[in-house]
Order: C-alpha cells, then structure tokens, then sequence
C-alpha cells in the first residue's frame, strides 16, 4: 500500500441503511466512484509503473481499455512526466474519451482500433513490442492485482466482513480482493449475463474467448479473463451473473435514494446482493467500482430499468 498511498484516495465505506434493511444485512459500500479518475483503476496502474518507473520513463507505456483503465494510466502520465498511448475500442463512451484527454493531456495519445476490447488489446501489445512501448495490462499482471487489492487492505482498516461483492469484467479487481481477504472474509463476483466471461472460463476450467460479448455494462466487457486472474479465484470465490435490467435499476434506485451517479460497472456489486438470498445478519461490502457513466446512455438506461420495473410489479 505505501508505494502507492500518496497518490490514491482512501475512499469511505459507506453505511446502506436502506440496502441493509432491504436485504436484512449489514450493507457497506466502498466508494470507488470517488477515487481518483472515479474508479478503482488508479491503484493497479499507479502500482505497476511506479514499481517498474524507470523502464516506464524511458520506454514510455501503452495499455488498452475500455476506459476507466485508460483514464487512470492518463493520470498517471501527465502527473508523473511520461508518454503514454492508450488503444481503445472505437465505441467507447465519449464521456470516457474525453476524460482520458483531460487526465493525459499533452502526455498521452489515443488510437482507437475495433469495437472490440480484445482486439484492441491485441492491437497494443503488438504496438508495444513494435514500438519497444513499456505494456500495462488492464488485469492479466500480478502488479496490477496487488494495486487493486488495497481495496481489501482499506477495508480491513475499518471492518471485518463476512462478505465482499466485486464487480467481474477481466479479473484484476476481483483476484485483488481475494488475495487480500481471503483468510476472513468470502469474495463473491458478479459479472454480466452478456459477458459471462469468468463463469464460462470457470466451467471450462481455463480462460475461455467467447465470441460475441453485449458492451452495455462497458466496464467489465471482457470477452477473455486473464489466467493469473482465473488461477487466482478458481475453487475460492463464487460467481453470479446479473442482466441489464438488474444493472439499471440499481443505478437509477442508487441515484433516486443516495444520490450516487454509477456507471453499469460499478453496481454490479450491489446488483449481485439478491443473490445472497439466504444470507441474514452479516456484515456486506460492496465495491462500488467506478463512477464514469456518460449522460447519452441514460435513455437506453431507463429503458432498461422501465422493463425491470414492468416484470416485477
């Protein structure tokens, strides 16, 4: 935690009094959404180029992302003096896009290739070996893992849980967590129902590509997880898959009721608490992961959340 703590926000963990008596547990939320670049993505990208500065300074670093990650990696270039490219997909948010220009500026430089994470992934590492550019992966590296794991570490400062809830796109969060908690607490992820990627690499006992991945919640739209990710929470953390519909009316309930702005990502977490359905009495970590939403969504959003609210009332 030290080599990273003056650069990062302790976020606060929160109370639920409503998702506590909703759900009769004892409901937390750890506000990432109020870290640095509004997500939980600074602390794994802070970690790893400060832990490699040199090679990072003199190579200059690529990375490919979704956003958030890119975003962080942004910030970390332009505070730090270093020249960085970021691949992301052509369909990213706009409100992503124009975040990681401001957190960058001078200091970094966009490509946007596919509409596609993977290929975009793809698309930097051969980037990076052609243009001899230092790689930060997204997920997929144990740097990254331990960075996002303070999560864990902070938590522990305040409370013990008997569970925490993390979001699930490529595994970085969720692996940090684990590697944190696991003597005290259980970890559960929940992931998208559109891109399932960690519950089909799961079931296939290795990371598995699936073909066509829904981009709605963006930020964990990972149609491959990494393998160090997987190797560090098979067998140890239980994973549940949530739909869009799930996704949207918490964010709207998170927005009407505390006044929190999400995006898709960083509810999962709290969409994911139903899923403890025979739970009662125990103490509950949210990971509110990321608070990048883009203001253009929010008519697909209350679509979602009118089709939720049609089949359950």
């Amino acid at each position: 935690m030290s080599i990273i703590r003056s650069f990062v926000k302790k976020t606060p963990l929160e109370y639920s009094n409503r998702l506590s008596e909703l759900y009769k547990n004892h409901i937390y939320l750890k506000r990432e959404d109020l870290q640095v670049t509004r997500s939980f993505k600074i602390r794994g990208v802070m970690n790893k180029i400060l832990k490699h500065f040199d090679r990072s300074k003199e190579q200059g670093v690529i990375c490919a992302s979704t956003g958030n990650h890119a975003q962080a990696m942004a910030y970390c270039c332009h505070n730090l003096g270093i020249n960085g490219t970021v691949v992301i997909p052509r369909n990213t948010p706009t409100q992503k896009i124009s975040m990681i220009k401001y957190y960058g500026k001078e200091y970094i430089n966009i490509l946007k290739y596919s509409n596609n994470f993977q290929e975009s992934l793809y698309k930097a590492y051969d980037y990076s070996r052609m243009k001899n550019m230092f790689f930060i992966h997204p997920f997929n590296d144990i740097d990254i893992i331990e960075g996002q794991g303070t999560i864990g570490v902070e938590i522990l400062s305040e409370i013990t849980p008997d569970y925490v809830l993390s979001c699930v796109g490529g595994g970085g969060l969720i692996a940090g967590i684990y590697n944190t908690l696991k003597n005290d607490t259980r970890v559960v992820g929940i992931e998208p129902l559109g891109s399932r990627s960690m519950t089909l690499a799961l079931n296939n006992k290795k990371p598995y590509m699936m073909k066509k991945i829904d981009r709605f919640v963006d930020g964990a739209a990972v149609s491959r997880v990494g393998n160090i990710n997987l190797d560090i929470i098979k067998n140890n953390v239980d994973i549940h898959t949530v739909t869009n519909e799930e996704v949207c009316k918490e964010l709207v309930d998170l927005y009407n009721y505390e006044g929190i702005i999400a995006e898709p990502a960083g509810v999962l977490s709290i969409a994911g608490l139903g899923k403890l359905n025979k739970v009662r009495d125990k103490k509950i970590v949210c990971i509110v992961s990321g608070g990048n939403n883009d203001m253009g969504r929010y008519p697909e959003i209350l679509d979602f959340y009118r089709s939720y609210m049609k089949y359950t009332i």
